[in-house]
C-alpha cells in the first residue's frame, strides 16, 4: 500500500499502512480519522476530506479519539 490508508466500501473495512504510522501517532489518528471521514462521505472528493480532517481534527474529544483508536484490529 502507497498511501497512508484506504477504505473497502464494499467490505466495509479501513485499511491503514502500519509502515508509514510506526512512530507517530498523531499521524496516525489524523489518517483514522480522515478514513471515518470518507466511510461518512462517499461521494465528497479526496480534498473536501482532507480539508473537513485539518478543521475537525483539532476538535475530537478524548472519548472519541479512544474510539478511533479501538476500531484498529491488530494482526
Amino acid at each position: 500500500m502507497r498511501d497512508f490508508g484506504d477504505i473497502d466500501y464494499e467490505r466495509r473495512i479501513i485499511r491503514i499502512n502500519r509502515d508509514m504510522h510506526a512512530c507517530d501517532g498523531e499521524m496516525l489518528l489524523d489518517t483514522l480519522f480522515h478514513e471515518e471521514l470518507d466511510r461518512m462521505f462517499p461521494y465528497l472528493g479526496e480534498r473536501a476530506v482532507t480539508c473537513m480532517t485539518s478543521v475537525l481534527l483539532p476538535t475530537l474529544s478524548q472519548r472519541y479519539r479512544c474510539w478511533l483508536y479501538s476500531r484498529i484490529r491488530r494482526r
